[in-house]
């Protein structure tokens, strides 16, 4: 694993440690307020002096509308718009419920509603139980409203505060502008600019203020339907399978479907008997168009009454359904039909819609042909046309939602169902779990992890963006960062390969580059990632700590050895194939990393050099600068030897070499008197990037060095010793028997 990996999975881990450690519910368990709930609880802007300010606006509005100049137009005009703004902003807070209590925007709580089966006992009628999914579907219809409306008002906070920050550079701009102007030649020009800036800052502060209301508004509504719903769902949950249609109330349902199906008819008997006078005049060939609005209408009403007859045959088979629920076999053939109407149902909502698209493009065309036109007198058919074509529209609009109403009777049956098969069989049970399964899965995907919150001073207030992660949005950072990752390594290679191709940039080198360029945008892809999934920075300012612990502990090392490579890198005393020699080891640099380099020794071993040691170290370059490198072999000879013939013989070897460089020249030194012999020492001069190394032509040459002089009778002596017996008077020889002794 590179640097750059292990730095994104500490990342990472850190990252989760943290999400994990705010997960709501092990919060409550501790009795910690989640990061969710202390954002939700963070004071808003409360600046209370918009009153006086507005006071002190309108002030200044009168006496630059004294000047005569046109220099303030722009002025009044901003002034004028800004105080209209900050009026309306007043009354509304002072509309609000708590205004006077500096509570904040007033937003009327969901409360616990009226639940219809709260004091019945089972059975419960089927039409109860559908009031309180009624119920459920408002309230969870508006709490999704209101999280849209969250979120919308979130990126209004934002874009308000850019371009409150905007309006804060202005201003700063324009004072040190008038600042560095000479006081006595003060432009009325630049006093206007100023006073213009601070009510642009002023109108960017109050649209601040609106979008963080908003936003608070926005939040409590959504929150405040958070417990009604989950009291709906439980009393649903309870009643749900003790639900009976009940004779009376079928009786109910079909005498309303019954006089809905009445009104209808009604209808397009009218309908058909106008279409009929029409055709039997002149209209028919006149205008096909309207008779074709009246033919489309016809059709839309038929399909409204046999839609009224058909919502009683639903509640009919629902009621069949729910006593075929006792048996597994009749349960599985009743859902299979279910299954089939659910689809034929949304195919007739998809085909509805299109229909319904159609007749607002042909209303579109007909109301622009008629702004188009440039008259005044608008043609009459033009104007049946139109309004033909917005019954049309209405009719369609509520087929749809008599069709959405189908629907949701079929889906409710179909969960019925499933909850009476579940009570009965294993089949229903498999059923049941994968409905679980998948709706705790996209709870789960949704599940916001914590809420980040980045503060902005607005006029001494603090205010605050809150930022939801949820955990759809930390798998989708992850899949882009690998994405990202993944394309910024295929750039790094594709760069490293034109370096080495066009620009004649050596191999290794440019895996160097490589590294470092792929680590530059790893950064950049990972800072982009999080900008684009609403991510701030701000989560992982808890890293800091733990980074500055890892660092005080650990990492001083690493740290170092970084910055040791980047000066490397771009100083360029040790690059890439210098033969070197760093305490004790010697031989080929192979590579500059981040962290380490590799050198290759002569035989053959990689060592792992850190960076650090290059630049505390000595380190010695046979191939810096000069790029020649001098070696020397030392030869002796026999003392009484001729010393310029064996001279001779040793350059002559040396020029004989075709490795040995002619310049520098070869040099023969008489080094020493030895012990054993005269002491010679060639010095000779290779090129580093030879094609053998220096101890093969040392070697190469000491051969030829014995050859020359034993073939020019010059002996390579060898150590030996004499010893010299001095003896000042003879020598006396005596002869002890030695007695043996026999048994």
């Amino acid at each position: 694993m590179n640097k750059p990996q292990a730095a994104i999975f500490i990342a990472v881990f850190f990252y989760l440690t943290n999400a994990i450690s705010q997960v709501p519910g092990l919060t409550r368990l501790l009795g910690v307020p989640s990061g969710a709930a202390v954002a939700a609880s963070a004071p808003e802007l409360a600046t209370q002096d918009w009153p006086q300010r507005l006071s002190s606006l309108q002030q200044s509005l009168a006496q630059w509308r004294d000047i005569a100049d046109p220099v303030y137009d722009e002025l009044l005009r901003a002034s004028e718009r800004l105080i209209e703004q900050l009026e309306g902003f007043i009354q509304q807070r002072q509309a609000e419920p708590g205004a006077g209590s500096g509570a904040g925007p007033g937003v009327a709580g969901a409360g616990v509603p009226t639940l219809v089966t709260a004091d019945k006992t089972a059975p419960f009628s089927m039409l109860d139980v559908d009031a309180l999914r009624d119920l459920r579907d408002d309230g969870a219809a508006q709490q999704r409203l209101l999280g849209n409306a969250l979120a919308l008002q979130e990126d209004e906070v934002v874009l308000a505060l850019a371009q409150l920050k905007k309006a804060g550079e202005t201003l700063r701009l324009r004072q040190e502008r008038l600042a560095r102007a000479p006081v006595d030649a003060t432009d009325a020009a630049l006093t206007v600019a100023l006073e213009l800036a601070k009510v642009q800052q002023m109108n960017a502060e109050l649209q601040v203020a609106r979008a963080v209301r908003a936003r608070a508004s926005a939040r409590l509504g959504r929150d405040a339907w958070s417990d009604p719903l989950a009291r709906i769902d439980q009393e649903i949950e309870r009643v749900r399978p003790y639900q009976q249609l009940k004779e009376q109330d079928l009786l109910l349902i079909r005498e309303q479907t019954e006089a809905a199906a009445n009104r209808w008819e009604s209808r397009k008997l009218q309908t058909t008997q106008t279409l009929t006078r029409l055709e039997s005049g002149r209209l028919r060939e006149t205008y096909p168009a309207q008779m074709q609005a009246y033919q489309a209408r016809v059709q839309v009403l038929m399909e409204l009454r046999a839609l009224a007859h058909g919502e009683l045959q639903v509640w009919e088979f629902r009621k069949q359904a729910l006593a075929a629920a006792a048996d597994p076999l009749r349960a599985a053939q009743v859902g299979q039909v279910l299954d089939a109407a659910l689809t034929q149902v949304a195919a007739r909502l998809r085909a509805d819609e299109e229909q319904r698209d159609l007749l607002l493009a042909q209303h579109r065309s007909y109301t622009t042909r008629q702004i188009g036109s440039g008259s005044a007198v608008v043609e009459p058919t033009d104007t049946k046309m139109l309004a033909d074509l917005s019954e049309l529209i209405d009719l369609h609009a509520q087929k749809h939602e008599q069709l959405a109403r189908v629907r949701v009777l079929l889906t409710r049956s179909r969960e019925d169902l499933n909850l009476a098969a579940h009570q009965l069989g294993l089949a229903g049970w498999v059923d049941h779990a994968g409905a679980v399964v998948s709706q705790g899965l996209t709870q789960i995907w949704q599940y916001e992890l914590f809420s980040a919150t980045e503060s902005s001073q607005v006029n001494g207030q603090t205010v605050t963006v809150d930022y939801g992660v949820t955990v759809g949005k930390s798998v989708g950072v992850v899949v882009l960062f690998l994405l990202g990752y993944w394309g910024v390594s295929v750039l790094a290679r594709l760069l490293s390969r034109v370096l080495v191709r066009r620009a004649g940039m050596s191999e290794a080198l440019a895996r160097v580059l490589d590294r470092w360029v792929m680590s530059l945008l790893v950064i950049v892809v990972f800072v982009v990632v999080l900008r684009m999934a609403r991510v701030p920075l701000t989560v992982f300012a808890f890293l800091g700590g733990a980074l500055a612990i890892g660092f005080g502990f650990g990492a001083q090392n690493v740290i170092k050895n970084l910055i040791s490579g980047a000066i490397i890198l771009f100083e360029r005393k040790v690059r890439v194939g210098d033969v070197v020699t760093i305490g004790g080891i010697s031989g080929t640099v192979t590579a500059v990393d981040l962290r380490a380099s590799t050198v290759r020794g002569f035989d053959g071993v990689m060592s792992i050099v850190p960076n650090s040691f290059l630049l505390e170290q000595q380190v010695s370059s046979w191939s810096f600068g000069e790029p020649a490198l001098r070696r020397s072999i030392a030869v002796g000879v026999a003392y009484g030897s001729d010393t310029a013939l064996t001279i001779a013989e040793i350059l002559q070897c040396a020029h004989a070499h075709p490795l040995v460089l002619s310049e520098p020249a070869a040099v023969v030194l008489l080094e020493d008197f030895a012990a054993d012999s005269l002491l010679f020492r060639l010095n000779f001069w290779i090129a580093h990037s030879r094609p053998r190394t220096g101890p093969e032509i040392e070697s190469d040459l000491r051969l030829a060095v014995e050859a020359a002089l034993t073939k020019a009778g010059l002996n390579i002596p060898f150590p030996q010793r004499d010893v010299h017996l001095q003896i000042a008077q003879p020598l006396q020889v005596r002869c002890i028997p030695v007695a043996a002794e026999f048994p």
